[in-house]
């Protein structure tokens, strides 16, 4: 099949997709009680110290294919001089063959893709596909699934189906040469007569459309490549990959910068998805797995043994008292990143995380890199070397969980810059605000102080909470290193 009937017949397709308006899921106090399935995590890199090893549920390691590189943190796909045709220069995942069969025989009949990605100039084309699932022994040369930087999601079984044809500034502006974004890709198999499929950018849902399908079980739909049908694609996969080409069309490596790839094999909520964009999220999505277990019955009484009941019983009121997750804030006394959930500590330094949770109970720290950054039971974070560590904070309950990054500088860093987002803020007594960084020195290892001038009117906590106390106007001074600034804090009744 040649490019220009690819196209024409996206282009047909088209006309018969549904959109629907870009919605957004802010991340409030209701965001904080979501949280990110317990099973069903089959890929995830953040690529944390030059790693390729995959977190999820199937063992394995990535392996780099001709150029790219693991650079700070992140998969470079983007250092080769040309762009690379015929999957030249990509990453491949590891055992494409299991995790096929994992989405193949799912209950759950869906499948979500995230990654964060940043775009280079010059380095990738429209028709670039960012993520491949694909079989060597599918004869017409399709991909069984592609995410493209066009902002679609394909799948194949006997057709391409898309779930976007318009140019990809129209549906992806979130996705630039600027700044890193988090693209997401839901499909979602027990929605429509053959599924829906869902792309979102940064948690707001930029596209949606149905897939055509003459019912559930036809193999035109995502049931049908899912192994409802009598399609069998999925089940040969045996190739995943970021970044790969089109062979058969020879269509460009996408050549882009890769971070915090997962795949679910199941439709994420909005609300979760909403999620994904946070940082620290690979090692959220890795906390929340849990193993289930189930109760040993006697061979000539399915009944569970008496003491396997109460145990049961036991974990159900346990389940029942603990049913609403917790909220959990960590925050960090003086710290000068603009990025609430990033802190720079320089190495032999400690930084002590703040954590408080609604309602209260005991949490506890991991490190996802001890040789950066260690952790103890109380919260005292240590930089060991250069690099970045992910410290996250679960309740005792296993039910919340919050990733806080560490950046680990070699020595002191000293402010030379600070400004706020707001010099002057409106608060009505007996209600807060607060004080936001809007620029720092980059790595700055200064902390940031915060001092009012009339406690009467307003005071201040030592992480910038400002709170209004009568009528009148105070002064906040806010100073890291050398630098300071004042925040005018007009209180009204």
């Amino acid at each position: 099949m040649k490019k220009s009937f690819k196209k024409a017949l996206s282009l047909t397709l088209a006309t018969s997709m549904a959109f629907a308006l870009p919605i957004s899921v802010s991340a409030d106090d209701e965001l904080a009680k979501v949280t990110l399935p317990s099973s069903g995590l089959l890929y995830a890199f953040d690529f944390a110290d030059g790693s390729l090893a995959n977190k999820g549920t199937v063992g394995g390691t990535a392996a780099i294919v001709g150029g790219g590189s693991i650079t700070d943190g992140y998969f470079d796909n983007a250092s080769t001089a040309e762009l690379a045709t015929k999957r030249v220069n990509y990453m491949s995942l590891p055992n494409a063959s299991a995790v096929a069969k994992d989405i193949n025989t799912s209950a759950n009949k869906g499948l979500t893709f995230s990654t964060k990605i940043k775009l280079v100039a010059g380095k990738y084309t429209e028709w670039s596909p960012i993520f491949v699932m694909d079989s060597t022994s599918n004869p017409g040369g399709w991909p069984v699934f592609a995410a493209e930087i066009r902002g679609t999601a394909v799948w194949n079984a006997a057709g391409w189906f898309n779930g976007d044809n318009t140019n990809m500034a129209a549906v992806l502006g979130g996705l630039s040469t600027e700044k890193w974004a988090t693209l997401t890709i839901v499909a979602n198999g027990n929605e429509g007569d053959g599924g829906k499929l869902y792309t979102y950018v940064d948690g707001t849902l930029m596209s949606s459309t149905d897939i055509q399908a003459s019912s559930e079980t036809d193999d035109n739909s995502i049931l049908g490549i899912l192994g409802a049908g009598s399609d069998t694609f999925f089940q040969g996969v045996d190739t995943a990959m970021l970044g790969g080409g089109q062979p058969f069309w020879n269509d460009a490596d996408a050549q882009v910068l890769y971070d915090d790839v997962l795949l679910y094999d199941s439709a994420l909520s909005a609300e979760q998805v909403a999620l994904l964009s946070e940082t620290g999220v690979v090692n959220t999505a890795v906390a929340a797995l849990t193993t289930e277990t189930t109760p040993k019955t006697d061979e000539t009484n399915p009944t569970p043994k008496a003491a396997e009941t109460e145990t049961t019983t036991k974990a159900a009121e346990t389940e029942t008292t603990t049913a609403a997750a917790s909220t959990v804030e960590v925050k960090v006394a003086g710290n000068a990143s603009v990025k609430s959930d990033v802190v720079t500590v320089a190495v032999k330094k400690k930084v002590k995380l703040d954590v408080t949770v609604e309602p209260s109970q005991k949490v506890t720290y991991t490190t996802s890199n001890k040789k950066v950054a260690t952790v103890t039971s109380k919260g005292l974070v240590k930089g060991v070397k250069k690099g970045k560590a992910v410290i996250t904070v679960a309740t005792a309950d296993g039910r919340t969980t919050v990733a806080y990054t560490v950046n680990v500088v070699k020595k002191a860093v000293k402010n030379k810059v600070l400004k706020v987002a707001k010099k002057t803020l409106k608060v009505k007594a007996g209600e807060t605000a607060q004080i936001t960084l809007k620029k720092t020195t980059k790595n700055t290892t200064d902390k940031v102080t915060y001092k009012t001038n009339a406690k009467k009117v307003a005071t201040v906590d030592k992480y910038g909470l400002v709170t209004a106390k009568k009528k009148g106007t105070a002064k906040i001074t806010v100073k890291c290193g050398k630098k300071s600034v004042k925040v005018t804090v007009k209180v009204t009744k």
